[in-house]
C-alpha cells in the first residue's frame, strides 16, 4: 500500500541494478522492441527468444481479450443505468476543466502560485458532486443510479482482474510441463521463424557503455581489454647480438586461424581432466549506427555479411568500418553464464596489435526465476492472493486517474506560448532482452569464480598460441612474453567484475590492462589528467 501512494516509479534504466518490471511491461517491450522493430535482432547467447516471443504475443492476446471483455461489461452498464453513467461523465469532464488553469498572458513570465492546486481541485469535484447529488436527494432515479453503475463497475474490473491472474497462473503451469508454444499466426509466425535464425548470427554491434566500448548482446559487465604491440623482428644472433635473423612473414588471417585450432583443442580431455567446451568461430563487429543496415529477415548461413555490411572482402583492417574478431565462446549453468572472448590482430608499421576483449554475460535476475517457479505456483497463498492482488489494481486504476489529473495540471501550468510539447524522436538502437534481464554483478560466489577462471583459460590459451606461432616464424618474442607476463599477474577478483591490478612500472611499454577509458577515451580535462598522473606516478612509487 506504501507503494501505491508513493509517488510513480521513474523509468527503468540500463545501468539500474534491479530487475526490469516483468509481466506486461516485459512482453509490451518484447513485441515492440524485438518482435515489431525494424532493426536486426541482436544476437541472443544461452537464451532463445522464439518461445518467449510465442507467449509474449499469447499474452497480448489475452489482454484483448480482457479489454473486450470489460468493455462489453461497461457498455451494458451504459445501457442499464444511462443516468448514472451520465452523471459520472459530466463530473470526469468537469473535472478536467477545473484542473485545467487559465492561459499565462503576454506579461506574466511564470504561473501564479497557488495553495490549493487545480489538480486537488479536481479531484475534489469527482468525490463531491457525486456525494452531494446521493446526500441531498438519496431516494432519486440518478442517485441510484450512479451507486449501482459504481458498484457494478466495481465489481466488474475485480472479476476480470481474477479471471485474469487465474488464467495467466494456470497457463504458466500447463507451459512448465514442455508443452507446445502457444499459437501464432502466419505472418508472426514466419517473423519470430526469421528471428530464430538472425539470434545466431555472426555479426555484432558494439557502442560506448559507461565509458568503455562493448559488443552489445555478449554482456554489460565491465571487464576489461587486454592489448599487446611489439615490434616484428627476428631473433638476435648468437654470435653478435647487434644482427638480427630474417623471420618468415605472415597475415593475421594466418595467426588466427592457429588461435581458433588451439581453442578448439580445449574441448578434448581425457580422464581425469575435464574438457571445457569452447565454441570457437568468426564474427564480425560494427557500429551500432550501421546496424540499421542489415535486413531484419536474415535469411542464413548463406547470407554474405559482407555485402549486408556494404564492406569488400578484400579491404584492409585500418580504416574500415567492419572489423573480423575470432571469438571463443563457453556457456556452462545451463546456458545462464555466458563468457565471449573476442580476440583481433593487426599488422602495420611493422609491428603486432593484438586485442583482447572478454565479455561476460551473468545469469538472470532472481526475480526473474522465481517468476516462473513452479513450486511457487501451485502454492495455495498463490491462488489466495489473487484476489489482494486484483483490489491492489483496482487502486492502481484510482491512482491513475489522480496522476492523469496531475499530468492534465502540470502540463497545462508549464507550457507557454511558442515552446515546443513534441520530443525529438531517438534512432532506434540495437538492443538485446538475454542483456536487459542479466545484472551487471552477479550474486553468486560459484558464479562468479567460474566466469573468472573461464576466461583465464582462454586468454591463456590464446596468448600462449601466439607466443609459440611467433617463435615458430623466428619472431623475437622476448618483448611479447615480458607483456604476457605482466597482464597475466593481474588478478581476477570479487564479484565478477572486480580487477585488481598487482603489477606497475613505466617498463610495461605497449601493454594495457585495464578499462578501454584510458586507452580510447583519453582524459580531456584537466582534472582527468591529474588524477591520471597521479596514479601513474603512485604505480612507479611501488
Amino acid at each position: 500500500m506504501r507503494a501505491l501512494l508513493a509517488a510513480r516509479r521513474p523509468r527503468w534504466e540500463p545501468e539500474d541494478t534491479t530487475c526490469p518490471p516483468l509481466g506486461e511491461p516485459l512482453a509490451r517491450w518484447a513485441i515492440g522492441q524485438i518482435l515489431l522493430s525494424r532493426l536486426r535482432v541482436v544476437p541472443s547467447y544461452g537464451f532463445d527468444l522464439g518461445p518467449v516471443l510465442a507467449h509474449c504475443l499469447a499474452a497480448r492476446r489475452q489482454w484483448r481479450v480482457r479489454r473486450v471483455v470489460l468493455a462489453v461489461v461497461l457498455g451494458w452498464i451504459a445501457y442499464r443505468f444511462p443516468l448514472g453513467v451520465a452523471l459520472w461523465a459530466s463530473t470526469a469532464a468537469l473535472a478536467m476543466l477545473v484542473a485545467r488553469p487559465p492561459r499565462r498572458t503576454l506579461w506574466r513570465t511564470g504561473p501564479r502560485r497557488r495553495r490549493f492546486s487545480p489538480a486537488w481541485a479536481g479531484a475534489l469535484v469527482v468525490v463531491l458532486l457525486p456525494v452531494l447529488v446521493m446526500t441531498l436527494r438519496p431516494m432519486s432515479r440518478v442517485a441510484g443510479e450512479a451507486l449501482a453503475a459504481v458498484e457494478l463497475s466495481a465489481l466488474a474490473y475485480l472479476g476480470v482482474r481474477v479471471m485474469d491472474r487465474l488464467v495467466a497462473v494456470v497457463y504458466a503451469l500447463v507451459c512448465d510441463r514442455g508443452g507446445r508454444d502457444p499459437w501464432t499466426g502466419p505472418r508472426l509466425r514466419g517473423r519470430i521463424a526469421a528471428i530464430g535464425r538472425a539470434q545466431s548470427g555472426d555479426a555484432l554491434p558494439y557502442e560506448l557503455h559507461a565509458g568503455y566500448w562493448r559488443f552489445i548482446g555478449a554482456g554489460n559487465a565491465l571487464w576489461h581489454r587486454s592489448t599487446i604491440s611489439i615490434k616484428l623482428q627476428g631473433e638476435k644472433d648468437d654470435e653478435d647480438e647487434e644482427i638480427r635473423k630474417d623471420f618468415v612473414a605472415f597475415d593475421t588471417d594466418e595467426l588466427l586461424s592457429a588461435v581458433s585450432e588451439d581453442l578448439e583443442d580445449l574441448r578434448i580431455a581425457e580422464p581425469p581432466f575435464r574438457p571445457l567446451e569452447c565454441d570457437v568461430r568468426y564474427v564480425r563487429g560494427g557500429p551500432s549506427r550501421h546496424w540499421a543496415r542489415l535486413p531484419r529477415n536474415h535469411s542464413g548461413a548463406d547470407a554474405d555479411e559482407h555485402a549486408l555490411w556494404g564492406r569488400a572482402p578484400d579491404e584492409s583492417d585500418s580504416g574500415t568500418v567492419v572489423r573480423e574478431y575470432l571469438s571463443a565462446q563457453v556457456r556452462t549453468w545451463s546456458g545462464q553464464l555466458v563468457i565471449t572472448v573476442l580476440a583481433s590482430a593487426v599488422i602495420e608499421g611493422q609491428e603486432l596489435h593484438f586485442v583482447v576483449r572478454p565479455h561476460v554475460l551473468p545469469p538472470l535476475f532472481d526475480d526473474v526465476e522465481e517468476a516462473v517457479d513452479p513450486e511457487v505456483l501451485r502454492r495455495i497463498s498463490t491462488f489466495a492472493q489473487i484476489p489482494v492482488q486484483a483490489v491492489g489494481d483496482l487502486a492502481v486504476l484510482v491512482l491513475g486517474w489522480w496522476h492523469f489529473l496531475r499530468w492534465w495540471a502540470r502540463e497545462r501550468e508549464g507550457t507557454g506560448p511558442g515552446e515546443q510539447l513534441a520530443e525529438v524522436p531517438k534512432r532506434p538502437m540495437p538492443t538485446s532482452l538475454r542483456e536487459r534481464y542479466s545484472p551487471v554483478y552477479t550474486g553468486d560466489m560459484h558464479v562468479a569464480e567460474d566466469a573468472v577462471r573461464h576466461v583465464t583459460i582462454v586468454q591463456s590459451s590464446m596468448f600462449s598460441t601466439v607466443e609459440e606461432f611467433l617463435d615458430h616464424k623466428g619472431v623475437d618474442i622476448t618483448e611479447f612474453k615480458s607483456q604476457v607476463q605482466k597482464i597475466m599477474t593481474v588478478i581476477h577478483a570479487g564479484d565478477n567484475n572486480i580487477i585488481q591490478a598487482v603489477t606497475a612500472g613505466r617498463d610495461a611499454h605497449g601493454t594495457s590492462q585495464g578499462p578501454d577509458t584510458s586507452q580510447d577515451r583519453q582524459p580531456s580535462r584537466p582534472a582527468d589528467r591529474d588524477q591520471s598522473g597521479r596514479a601513474t606516478e603512485k604505480g612507479d612509487e611501488k
